[in-house]
């Protein structure tokens, strides 16, 4: 019985014969003039002669002649061993028998080429038959095709090898292709020997005629049922009749279903097991006179009109050959559905092929940007509905900014609902669904309508960072609705959401009280005693009055020497005239400051606003009950109460029981570091307001400026760990975007003018950079100990104190070897200059009629200082002094203001705050270290108003030293106070000097 199987991939496994089998490679016979060549397939899979000599085929090594068919492989040999001479095999030595050999090569599957083209093949004349497929079509239209076999006399293409034009073997039609004619004269009497045994005809290509006799040896047979004849005739039977397998009545049967061209037809649809997925199902269909086929396309299909159907597409894409492989086999993600509408329309217009796209993806849209915002701010709440969130989402204030006394954490103002709306094109969305899809990783999200929108669009990802930031805050994390309660603490990021906004609607209320911060509104300026109000004075003390009113309060961050102290005692001021008529609501202001500066606020409240009542608490409130009850009256009794950072530390749980209508903290870099017990306890001080005062919120990283804002509007900010994790991101950009978005947040409640900006009577100031290079033996010390820290930075375990300690040694050798060798018998390059420098100011003094120069001499190290008050004791040069230990502070100041000395040495710490000094007119910054800050308060001691006279800074630099890398940290430190109080964009944030940067001082 036949064996039967799949019609479809039964031919198709014929018309893909052509791929040679690695385990089992044919064989070939190459008749060149008379001699025989053997031939294998080459790696490229043509007949080739290489590894294919009769000596490798008669070979006894296993790995010469692995992977060839060994039934032809053993004829070959035997051909060889009979007729070969001489290494050759030749016609002429073909006898009977060689002949017979060469009939069992043929016969198992050698191919035998007459001609050099390799087009024409040897086959043994009857009554061998020849392995055709036969094709019959039945009456009920269905078709049958079978593996035979047919006699040489009925193939239709062959020609006895060895006859003229006009001779040919019996039953061969007259019509015999003249190409095989012209192979057998060209062979002539050459081939006189294979005359009778053989015909030449047309050769199958290489694995076809293995292929087809596999087929015949299992009586393959097909049954096409009528259904699936037309796809036979318009896909098979051509490309059959091409290969050279079919009987000549079944070529002539295939001449009578003729079907035009392929055409490539493809529909999108959504993937079946992925809609996140669409794909094209392609399709090839043909078309004949009555009928049209379409099948499936299979993109390694060898038929050349269907691959050259798919180049045709491909082309319009610009792809190489495996790029058109994919792209009819590729399933593409949903969101690029836009991209490839636009591909079928050019397909389309091309008419290279013809796409339809599937109803269920018509009115899909892909949105890449976000939704359209729409936010509305209703009336303020009541309290009640004004509550914190209580959940755990909500922060905790009591961990996050220390423990805090009964009652809301100050800062908040008053509570407002904010809703927001989203809309993609015309779908309105669910608020929830949308921004918790947002917080999670993936990149697209289908609406409920079955539109996608882009997640990872820039919007939405500024969206996404606003909406953190209102987490953060414990404002909402919208896990239970959309709508959520802000203060006007918050405006700055409401602000950032509104510029996202397509459309906004706010209350009265709401745009009242930020107008009121935007643009505060005027305010009487209370009466000075003496002196009068500067424009940029009066500015600042509306602006403080308006978050005052609101229940807020902020940072001035003003220039050193723009009367801070001033602008401040005035709200106080205005506070107590605006409440005179219900003295119980106007309690005290508690004014905290350093230790150094309480006499300079008593004396400033007595000349500016000599009605306040001020008490001071200079010592410790003690734990007596009678003590405090004391001072507690003295506190009701007073405007102002004021104390010390230490003392208040000390006496919190006293403090914190008081209750006060505002809160002050000047100089607040002092409690830059919100781990320290001194922030801890200004946390739990209780009132309505809160300023800091400090020409530097930020000294060194940006979490100065969080402890800061910690203490004074709390609500602005996030809890300190997640605050931290921003600014540590891993990014440039990450950074940055942070930085703009804090400068963003606090903008609202940070007030800093310059003194180039708001001071324009001040005198120009004058900075440069003085190049010193050491002296000899200075040299050598630092050449040692710069190689020792080398190799302490090289080390990957070495402690940063130890890098440390390693810097601050080369740093002392820049000022003088004596500071690390006490009996060196050289005082330092910077010594010798600023001795030098100073002697020549002295003689410029006393030459001319101008008023003489007074000099500041900063240093961070009081044993370079006391070098220095040894150099000038010796030369006869008075000066004043000051450093961290002295207890004249105010003797030193006089003496130096009042003219008694020309010269004040002092050391940076103890320098940078608290000092008006404005007779000085030359500024020496003898070594510069890594931030900028702490050298420019030092300058602002002489350069600040009241000064009359150009200040000259000299900032002395030792040449070839870590001075110089030392300018550089200094920018990139100068960056980030710029990114966040000037609110530029893009710059590096530097989260405070790493062990990196300290190693790379050394390098």
């Amino acid at each position: 019985m036949a064996y039967e199987m799949d019609w479809r991939a039964g031919l198709g496994s014929l018309l893909n014969a052509g791929e040679v089998d690695v385990t089992n490679q044919p064989l070939a016979i190459q008749i060149e003039g008379e001699t025989l060549v053997p031939l294998r397939i080459n790696p490229a899979g043509e007949w080739s002669e290489k590894r294919a000599t009769w000596r490798d085929l008669t070979s006894r090594w296993a790995s010469v002649t692995k992977g060839l068919n060994a039934t032809q492989l053993a004829a070959m040999r035997h051909l060889f061993e009979h007729s070969a001479r001489a290494q050759l095999v030749k016609l002429s030595h073909l006898d009977p028998a060689g002949l017979d050999l060469l009939e069992k090569c043929i016969t198992s599957g050698v191919s035998v080429f007459a001609d050099t083209s390799r087009t024409t093949v040897l086959r043994p004349v009857a009554p061998d038959p020849q392995t055709v497929l036969v094709i019959t079509q039945h009456e009920d239209g269905s078709v049958a095709v079978a593996a035979g076999a047919e006699t040489a006399v009925g193939a239709g293409a062959e020609t006895a090898v060895g006859a003229g034009a006009e001779t040919a073997v019996a039953g061969v039609p007259s019509e015999a292709p003249e190409t095989t004619e012209a192979v057998c004269r060209s062979l002539g009497p050459r081939l006189e020997a294979l005359r009778g045994r053989f015909v030449a005809c047309a050769g199958l290509k290489a694995g076809v005629n293995e292929e087809l006799n596999t087929l015949a040896a299992v009586q393959a047979r097909w049954e096409i049922p009528a259904t699936q004849a037309n796809e036979f005739w318009a896909n098979y039977a051509k490309r059959l009749g091409e290969l050279g397998v079919l009987s000549r009545e079944s070529m002539n049967l295939t001449q009578e279903h003729v079907f035009g061209p392929p055409q490539l037809c493809g529909l999108l649809r959504l993937n079946e097991m992925n809609p996140k997925l669409v794909e094209i199902r392609w399709t090839v269909r043909r078309r004949s006179a009555s009928a049209a086929v379409e099948v499936a396309l299979d993109p390694n299909t060898p038929d050349p009109e269907i691959q050259a159907a798919m180049q045709g597409v491909g082309s319009l894409g610009g792809w190489n050959e495996s790029e058109i492989q994919t792209f009819f086999t590729k399933k593409f993600p949903i969101f690029e559905l836009d991209r490839i509408r636009e591909f079928i329309k050019t397909i389309n217009v091309s008419e290279r092929a013809e796409v339809k796209i599937s109803p269920e993806l018509q009115h899909i849209q892909i949105f890449s940007d976000g939704p359209v915002l729409d936010l509305r701010i209703d009336q303020a709440l009541s309290p009640a509905q004004g509550t914190p969130r209580s959940d755990d989402t909500a922060p905790d204030f009591e961990a996050d900014f220390g423990e805090l006394p009964e009652g809301e954490p100050r800062g908040w103002g008053l509570r407002y609902r904010l809703d927001l709306g989203l809309r993609l094109g015309q779908e309105d969305l669910d608020t929830k669904e949308f921004l918790a899809a947002l917080g999670r990783v993936e990149r697209w999200w289908q609406t409920p309508e079955g539109n996608w929108v882009d997640l990872y669009a820039a919007k939405n990802q500024q969206l996404k960072r606003l909406i953190r930031e209102f987490t953060d805050l414990g404002l909402n994390d919208f896990s239970g609705s959309a709508d959520f309660t802000v203060g006007i603490s918050n405006f700055g990021l409401v602000s950032a959401l509104d510029a996202l906004a397509a459309t906004r609607q706010f209350s009265g209320d709401w745009e009242h009280a930020v107008n009121r911060l935007v643009d505060p509104p005027e305010a009487s300026t209370p009466t000075l005693a003496q002196g009068t109000w500067r424009g940029y004075q009066e500015d600042g003390f509306r602006w403080m009055t308006a978050r005052a009113e609101a229940g807020l309060g902020g940072i001035l961050a003003d220039d050193m020497g723009l009367g801070k102290t001033m602008q401040m005692l005035a709200v106080i001021a205005g506070q107590k005239l605006q409440l005179a008529d219900s003295p119980a609501d106007c309690a005290a202001v508690f004014v905290v400051v350093p230790a150094s500066l309480i006499g300079t606020w008593e004396e400033q409240a007595s000349r500016w606003f000599p009605n306040l009542r001020v008490y001071t608490q200079r010592t410790s409130v003690g734990k007596a009950a009678a003590d405090c009850q004391r001072v507690a009256r003295e506190v009701q009794q007073a405007d102002l109460v004021l104390t010390t950072y230490t003392l208040t530390r000390m006496d919190i749980d006293f403090w914190q029981t008081q209750s006060f209508s505002g809160l002050v903290f000047d100089e607040a870099q002092f409690v830059k570091n919100p781990s320290t017990a001194t922030h801890k306890a200004l946390v739990r001080l209780r009132a309505k307001w809160a300023f800091a005062l400090t020409g530097t919120p930020i000294e060194n990283t940006a979490t100065d400026l969080w402890s800061i804002m910690s203490l004074t509007v709390p609500t602005v900010l996030p809890s300190l760990p997640v605050f931290t994790r921003r600014f540590a991101a891993e990014t440039l950009s990450d950074r940055s975007e942070a930085a703009a978005e804090l400068s963003d947040r606090v903008a609202p409640f940070l007030l800093r003018r310059t003194k180039d900006s708001v001071a324009q009577e001040l005198p120009e100031k004058i900075e440069q950079i003085v190049s010193i290079g050491l002296e000899p033996v200075q040299r050598t010390w630092y050449a040692k100990y710069l190689t020792a820290a080398r190799a302490q930075a090289a080390d990957a375990n070495s402690p940063r104190i130890n890098i440390l300690t390693a810097l601050t040694r080369l740093r002392q050798l820049a000022l003088s070897a004596k500071l690390i060798d006490h009996h060196a018998h050289e005082d330092g390059a910077k010594v010798t200059y600023l001795l030098q420098t100073l002697e020549g100011l002295r003689d410029d003094s006393s030459s001319t009629s101008r008023q003489r120069h007074q000099v500041l001499v900063f240093s961070q190290f009081t044993s370079f200082l006391a070098i220095l008050r040894e150099k000038l004791d010796e030369v006869g040069i008075d000066y004043a002094y000051l450093d961290g230990t002295s207890r004249d502070r105010d003797r030193q100041v006089a003496r130096f203001q009042n003219g008694e000395v020309d010269v004040f040495l002092i050391s940076l710490k103890a320098g940078g705050f608290g000092l008006n000094l404005t007779e000085a007119d030359y500024v020496f910054l003898t070594d510069p270290w890594w931030n900028p800050a702490v050298e420019a308060q030092a300058v602002d001691r002489a350069h600040r108003l009241g000064q009359q006279r150009f200040v000259n800074v000299y900032r002395l630099v030792a040449a070839d030293t870590i001075e110089q890398r030392v300018l550089e940290l200094q920018e990139k430190k100068r960056d980030l106070i710029g990114a966040v109080l000037s609110g530029q964009e893009n710059r590096e944030v530097s989260a405070g000097i790493t062990l990196d940067q300290l190693r790379s001082l050394l390098s």
